[in-house]
């Protein structure tokens, strides 16, 4: 010091080496230091360095500003703290111009890492450790080269500034890559001295109160009483003693509340994990796990509680278009499924086993998980003897049969040996080859296995590893070549869209021939069988089907494919060098490059695919359809029917095929079984020649993309082969109705099964509906006959009048409207409604032919048309559809009506109509709608409305379903008291059916409204916006699509769910205060996904921006036209029956008006008055009349061409 030079301090940093052995080498030192620095005689205090392989030194500086001098000072202590501080305080005395420490190394975490200073870039640096501008510059500038460039563009402490000599910085490069590879290199130059820089990963810490040491909140917020972090005492922590065990406050576990392993700490962390990156937080019970479209994931049945909630160590993904059924296993380390192929079945089993410290622990822990293993085995081959049995997964284990054996872990493979021996199995993974690697490939070795049947060894076609992608084990392929006897596949048409219409009529031209006509029976049978085959080859031949493509997606390109793979190919390069341990930036570079390629090109093809997807008005719908999130799986569970559980999807078939078509029961009413009787009068409406028109008529009005039936010839195949096979199907109408039979083949339903919504256990086969899919082309002759029976029950007034449902001029507002007004009037009078509602158990299905061909007969139907309808009641056959499995056709012993057919409804309104009395009276009155039956009374209390629904309606409702073999479902009914005097409510009395009590209720849901007791409509407005504005929100989320593309979806999906029963909620008279604030928003949403407006537009704007009426007007425009559609109703509807009632009483009416006054009074001066009335609008179409066959229409597309024809014929005449 007295020579005026630098003073360097030199300790040892990890302790393995004294101070006195430095001794010698501080003759060496000395010269070298002062040649480097151009000093005389520089004095040594002390060393600084590591050991590295106990052989080599490598030190590390620190420089400290100069002395009273004005030179510098270089200070060389340890970076871990070894040197202490007292030899840091003996050279501390010396260095009398010490002006600060500061951390240069851009390692975030230099743990004990001591503020080094640079002497060159000591003047940039305040005092109080506070950097100067030029600070970065020089930092960037030492440590760049001529091929790799440095620039800083900021840096700060990560802990407050104090004293110590010891602290963390962080330093923000300009480049990703130039940051990775100064990590990859381990160093960083400030000056002589050198920091081990690593990657910075900002942690935040969940938030913990200090005063009870609770998660969650802050102690500024707590209300809960004092409790100590460290042995959690009732006392603050920093008054413990530290007389009592540790003990946490948070976990209760054996250690302080701060300690880092605390599993509530780490769970909190995992929370906030979740919630910064955006994800659902994990739960205990619902663990996350990657999902995609095709691929089902299978977990553990039982979860493991671990740091982060309850987790899993295996699992599986099954093709969702496989077949297959889990099987329970109670481990989180084993998954098992079994894969259905035909008469083939394959155990498959995913298995992670731990290697723990104890040799002894580890090989219980494999005993368990083979014992496991084997009992899952001999379950599975209880049931099926001769399955197959595949092993995969991590078994932690050495064994020279599939590897090499690491020192020390001889022998621990030997239950995995014995497991292959007993069960005939075969390691398919060659020997030796590498499945895990870690620590940059240097540990590497064989831990994963896959076992398979010995048989396989000649169907395997390869067994190995695939490139890395991402992990540490290797991923194993394994593909097999099994002989499976598999049902013959079910052949599906390609796309119509593309199909040459011209080339397949002129195909089906030639093959078909002249139309036959059949004789008998077996002739009709044997023409729908020939016509149906002929067009299905045709099909075949000349359009081929659509390969399966699971996979793609409508928008994917070759291109992308290729772009795709070079992503991959790149960074398949750059993981493989980081595990080697070298980081090049060309390569990094290169995979950054390509995924940044790929990723913008999947953006742009999608915008670009989209935008002219959408410009097409065709595809409004199917993109409407595809926002339709449908959570129902494409698997049924194992289904329990009784104590017996059904596995095999031909049992599933079974149990749901008896639980849709259940034995009926035995009817009490008498019936003929003698042969159909011929008419006594020749009706025109049902018994007239079916002519082509008719026909035609039948077909083109169905909406051409139906799903089709068994034989998947869609209408659209039937309207564009029309000119070839109209004949064909004429004479086939015909031949069926002139001898009363429908053809065999079209006496057969595809039933597709779906679950019903909502339900708490679909393991059980009621928790899922029927989709009955018929032929086609049997459905054209339906709604003939349909059609007919119709007009013939309308024209001659054979159903009741209060029969609504399946008619024309008789919908759900109508039914609703007269119960609304009726309550009404009850109110007026001071008395209460009281109304039941019952539903028929499986109504279709349930019903029985011979009663229905009895109330047919007792309605003046006989003959062919009979004959034709009891014949459609029979004989039916059916096949089950879920998933990819499709049963072989069953014959059903009691069909019923099949679901899905035109002609069901109107023959259930037979089936029901004697149910009815048919009367609207001021004391009573009931109506039907299809399936549901509804009765009310009318009085002064609830104890005399209840005990005339018990004496009145109830003897007579279960007389119909004794007579009648059908069963009312108890569970649906629905029993309620409409009143709005409160002093009414209570006490409620039930009524009783079949010995089961069914008690009122507050709401009850009629016809899709949900009506309470003071019809105040408040449930029902809020169930319709739930509904209406999820849907308002699905359509937000489409892009590109134009305006008026957009209001049509609107009005057809989101409107029609608010205006449903209008003139039964709204109030033309008040402000619908209830009902705007529920509508207005969504009509806001609407509004914006139509015009694409800013969220903070006015509404009001928005929708006549967007050219959307106000829910307001549109409503009162609904309302409106079905006041006035009132008026142009027959005389006999209860409707207009109950308008001409009401008179001119409605305008003077004061209390208790109900919506259908308040519109009369609105409305009053567009209705007729007086004798002034409107056209009547008869239910049925006028009868063709033959006889005037010599008329011609003629039909032009041009209306000036239409004109001058039109008056050239005039001239004529």
């Amino acid at each position: 010091m007295e020579s005026g030079g630098l003073v360097y301090l030199f300790s040892n940093s990890t302790g393995s080496m004294g101070y006195a052995m430095l001794r010698p080498a501080l003759s060496h030192l000395r010269p070298c230091l002062a040649r480097a620095l151009g000093l005389s005689n520089p004095n040594i205090l002390g060393v600084n360095g590591f050991l590295n392989n106990s052989t080599t030194t490598a030190p590390t500086t620190i420089l400290l500003p100069a002395m009273e001098s004005g030179e510098s000072t270089y200070l060389f202590p340890n970076c871990t703290g070894f040197m202490g501080y007292a030899m840091l305080h003996t050279a501390l005395p010396h260095l009398r111009g010490f002006r600060g420490l500061c951390p240069w190394p851009t390692q975030p975490q230099l743990t004990g890492g001591s503020r080094n200073v640079e002497r060159g870039v000591a003047e940039g640096m305040e005092s109080r450790y506070r950097f100067q501008d030029n600070a970065a510059a020089c930092l960037g500038e030492q440590n760049s080269r001529p091929d790799f460039k440095v620039k800083v563009m900021k840096m700060h402490w990560l802990s407050p500034i104090s004293t110590k000599l010891a602290g963390s910085m962080v330093i923000y490069l300009d480049s990703w890559p130039v940051a990775q590879q100064m990590v990859a290199e381990g160093t960083i130059l400030v000056g002589p001295t050198m920091g081990f820089p690593s990657t910075y990963i900002q942690r935040e810490l969940p938030i913990r109160c200090y005063n009870c040491n609770q998660y969650g909140h802050m102690q500024g917020n707590c209300t809960k009483p004092a409790k100590c972090g460290n042995c959690s005492r009732a006392h603050q922590t920093r008054n413990c003693l530290g007389t009592e065990p540790e003990k946490c406050a948070a976990c209760t576990g054996a250690h302080k509340v701060t300690d880092p392993r605390c599993t509530t700490f780490l769970k909190e962390v995992e929370k906030l994990r979740f919630k910064k990156s955006g994800r659902k937080e994990a739960t205990t019970d619902t663990p996350i796990v990657p999902s995609h479209h095709y691929w089902e994931p299978i977990l553990p049945h039982t979860r493991i509680l671990g740091a982060y909630g309850k987790r899993f160590r295996s699992m599986i993904y099954v093709q969702k278009r496989e077949s297959f059924q889990q099987i329970e296993i109670d481990s989180p380390d084993l998954t098992a499924v079994v894969l259905k192929r035909g008469s083939l079945r394959i155990l498959c089993i995913s298995a992670y086993t731990a290697q723990t410290s104890s040799p002894a622990e580890s090989l219980t822990v494999l005993q368990t998980n083979i014992k496991l293993i084997e009992d899952t085995i001999s379950k599975t081959r209880a049931n099926h003897p001769d399955i197959q049995i595949v092993i995969g997964g991590d078994f932690n284990r050495h064994d020279t049969l599939w590897g090499k054996v690491a020192s020390g872990r001889a022998g621990e493979g030997e239950p995995i040996l014995q497991l292959i021996l007993d069960y005939q199995l075969w390691s398919a993974l060659p020997q030796g080859t590498i499945t895990y690697h870690n620590n940059g490939n240097t540990h590497q070795s064989t831990i994963d296995l896959m076992l398979v049947p010995v048989g396989w060894r000649q169907t395997v076609q390869w067994c190995k590893t695939l490139p890395d992608h991402g992990s540490d084990h290797c991923p194993i392929s394994l593909a097999t070549q099994l002989i499976e006897d598999t049902p013959p596949k079910e052949y599906r048409f390609g796309s119509f869209n593309n199909a040459d219409w011209e080339e397949i009529r002129e195909a089906l031209r030639d093959r078909l021939g002249p139309a036959p006509i059949p004789l008998n029976v077996a002739g009709l049978d044997q023409a729908a069988s020939n016509l149906e085959a002929t067009i299905q080859q045709i099909l075949q031949e000349t359009i081929p089907a659509a390969k399966p493509l699971p996979y793609s997606n409508r928008w994917w390109t070759q291109d992308l494919t290729q772009l795709r793979k070079r992503y991959h190919q790149a960074r398949n390069k750059w993981t493989r060098a980081v595990k080697n341990g070298t980081f090049p930036i060309i390569l990094q570079t290169l995979s950054v490059n390509s995924r940044n390629e790929y990723t913008y090109a999947i953006q742009k093809q999608k915008r670009t695919h989209w935008a002219s997807f959408l410009d097409d008005s065709d595809n409004i719908w199917k993109a409407l359809s595809y926002l339709k999130n449908s959570k129902h799986t494409r698997k049924l569970p194992t289904l329990q029917v009784g104590d017996r559980s059904l596995e095999e999807d031909t049992e599933k078939a079974d149990a749901l095929l008896n639980t849709f078509f259940p034995p009926q029961p035995i009817p009490t009413a008498t019936y003929e079984t003698e042969a159909i009787p011929e008419p006594r009068d020749w009706d025109p409406t049902l018994y007239r020649d079916l002519t082509l028109q008719e026909t035609e008529l039948a077909i083109f009005q169905s909406n051409p993309r139906k799903a089709p039936g068994p034989d998947d010839i869609s209408f659209r195949v039937w309207q564009e082969l029309w000119p070839v096979v109209q004949n064909h199907v004429l004479h086939l109408y015909r031949k069926s109705l002139t001898i009363g039979h429908l053809p065999a083949l079209w006496a057969e339903a595809k039933i597709v099964v779906i679950p019903k919504p909502g339900k708490a256990d679909y393991t059980i086969p009621k928790a899922y509906r029927p989709i009955s899919l018929l032929r086609t082309i049997s459905k054209g002759l339906e709604r003939v006959i349909a059609q007919r029976l119709s007009e013939y029950l309308e024209r001659n007034r054979l159903l009741a009048n209060t029969q609504f449902g399946a008619r024309a001029q008789r919908s759900t507002s109508h039914a609703l409207m007269i119960l609304q007004e009726e309550t009404f009037q009850a109110w007026r009078q001071g008395n209460i409604l009281s109304l039941v509602t019952f539903d028929v158990q499986g109504a279709y299905n349930g019903v029985n032919k011979d009663i229905l061909r009895q109330r047919l007969q007792g309605m003046g139907i006989y003959g062919c048309f009979l004959r034709w309808i009891y014949s459609f009641c029979s004989n039916r056959k059916a096949q089950i559809s879920f998933g990819n499995f499709n049963s072989a056709m069953a014959a059903i012993d009691e069909p019923g009506l099949p679901q899905g057919s035109p002609l069901s409804p109107i023959l259930y309104v037979v089936y029901n109509s004697n149910l009815l009395r048919g009367a609207i009276t001021p004391t009573y009155g009931d109506m039907g709608f299809v399936d549901d039956y509804t009765a009310w009374v009318i009085g002064p209390n609830l104890d005399e409305n209840t005990s005339r629904l018990q004496e009145e309606f109830i003897p007579r409702i279960t007389e119909w379903e004794k007579s009648s073999g059908a069963t009312f479902e108890v569970q649906k009914t629905q029993f309620i008291h409409f009143g709005r005097n409160r002093a009414n409510a209570q006490p409620w009395k039930p009524l009783y059916m079949n010995d089961r009590p069914i008690y009122p209720m507050g709401t009850a849901k009629i016809l899709g409204v949900h009506l309470d007791q003071g019809l105040r409509m408040k449930e029902h407005h809020a169930t319709c916006a739930q509904k209406a504005k999820a849907q308002a929100i699905a359509l937000g989320s489409i892009s590109g699509l134009r305006p008026a593309a957009m209001r049509q979806l609107y009005l057809a999906t989101v409107a029609s769910k608010i205006d449903y029963a209008a003139p039964i909620w709204f109030k033309t008279g008040e402000k619908n205060g209830i009902a705007n604030k529920h509508y207005t928003a969504i009509q806001k949403l609407g509004s914006k996904a139509i015009t694409g407006a800013y969220r903070t537009a006015a509404g009001p704007l928005l929708e006549i921006e967007a050219g959307l009426q106000y829910t307001s007007s549109r409503v009162r425009a609904k309302v409106r036209q079905f006041i006035v559609g009132l008026y142009t109703l027959p005389d006999h509807h209860p409707c207009r029956q109950m308008i001409q009632r009401m008179g001119r009483r409605a305008l003077s009416t004061q209390r208790f008006k109900s919506p259908l006054t308040q519109a009369l009074v609105e409305f009053h001066s567009i209705l007729p008055q007086g004798e002034t009335k409107m056209e009547t609008i008869q239910p049925f179409v006028q009868v063709p009349k033959h006889f005037n066959s010599g008329i011609t229409f003629c039909i032009y597309k041009d209306r000036e061409l239409a004109a001058e024809e039109a008056n050239l014929a005039l001239e004529a005449v």
